[in-house]
């Protein structure tokens, strides 16, 4: 979908923001949520990111994502500032103005990553999630778009963004946020890139760690093979991949080394079968001796064959039209749960 003009997106919302407290300088970009723009606060000049939600986002949905926002304080989570309605009763949550650029951008970039660079982004994206797991919040839409990299080479910083698809899992949350959770599984505007989404979250099971574990996994072994693991040219091939009951498969230069076992134990189909613990990942990861395996990487075919696909991670897939969907499900239902 193509951008509008630069020089029109400003008067989307100008005029629109309560008392003129925002001045919008330029558009940042836009997804199946919400579009964000860079803004200036008038009465601080300061700079941030102003997250306008569509026209059809729900109240309790803007809500449950303020929410969330709000409580999270960590190095690795994009900070939450403000929150409002406009004039003409559109949400927009405001946000810390991150310079950098997202890992999906780096890896068009780029290409494949090192190793050693590939464990310092995840294992940043895993303090993140270690904090998230602790609250008993599970992002749900990890995903090379939702992950940003800011600073430089040498002292990189990772941020984690968009948590408009959150859920809650832990009772002591859970009861915090009984409405959040409630409105969690009522509101139709829950999405999923299913690129990234592991085979209980298609079938829209309760939001667990697990699923954070899985996405991360895919994205370890995406930095390090420069191809999303799991393809397809349709909605339908990926869904059929993710929710058939065969494994991930690793390309053979991983064979051998010890992240090939790390990576078995994320990215197992069954989710009982799955490591938890992030904290236990992290120091895992840190153990390996990534160095040894650049040069496996570059000296072995990364995959027999490339799938040619669409840009399907930025296609949001909604939940509830995939729910009922079995595991494993015939290629048939899933095709019928297209969206279009």
């Amino acid at each position: 979908m193509s951008l509008p003009s630069q020089s029109l997106i400003p008067l989307t919302i100008v005029g629109r923001l309560p008392h003129q407290q925002y001045r919008v300088l330029s558009l940042l970009g836009r997804g199946g949520t919400a579009i964000v723009f860079k803004v200036k606060q008038l009465h601080s000049g300061q700079i941030y990111a102003l997250k306008l939600m569509h026209a059809d986002c729900k109240r309790e949905a803007f809500k449950r994502e303020k929410m969330l926002s709000a409580q999270m304080h960590h190095p690795q989570i994009v900070q939450y500032i403000d929150s409002g309605e406009t004039s003409d009763a559109q949400f927009f949550l405001v946000f810390e103005m991150l310079e950098g650029e997202s890992l999906k951008d780096r890896l068009i970039r780029r290409g494949q990553l090192s190793a050693v660079e590939s464990a310092d982004i995840l294992g940043q994206v895993l303090q993140a999630l270690i904090y998230l797991h602790s609250k008993g919040i599970v992002h749900r839409d990890l995903k090379p778009h939702n992950i940003m990299l800011c600073g430089t080479m040498t002292h990189r910083q990772v941020k984690l963004i968009d948590f408009g698809n959150a859920g809650v899992v832990t009772q002591a949350e859970a009861n915090l946020h009984q409405q959040m959770q409630s409105t969690s599984h009522r509101c139709n505007e829950t999405f999923c890139s299913p690129i990234y989404s592991a085979p209980e979250q298609i079938r829209g099971a309760s939001p667990a760690v697990t699923m954070d574990i899985y996405a991360w996994g895919l994205l370890l072994l995406e930095c390090l093979t420069g191809q999303a693991a799991i393809q397809g040219a349709t909605i339908a091939d990926v869904l059929q991949t993710q929710c058939s009951p065969a494994e991930v498969r690793l390309p053979p230069s991983l064979y051998g080394h010890p992240v090939a076992q790390l990576l078995w134990r994320v990215l197992r189909k069954d989710a009982q079968q799955r490591t938890r613990d992030a904290s236990v990942l992290y120091r895992d990861l840190r153990n390996l001796k990534l160095q040894t395996l650049d040069a496996r990487l570059h000296s072995h075919g990364l995959f027999a064959q490339s799938t040619q696909q669409t840009d399907l991670e930025i296609t949001q897939v909604i939940m509830n039209q995939i729910h009922r969907l079995p595991l494993p499900a015939s290629r048939q239902m899933i095709a019928e749960s297209r969206c279009h």
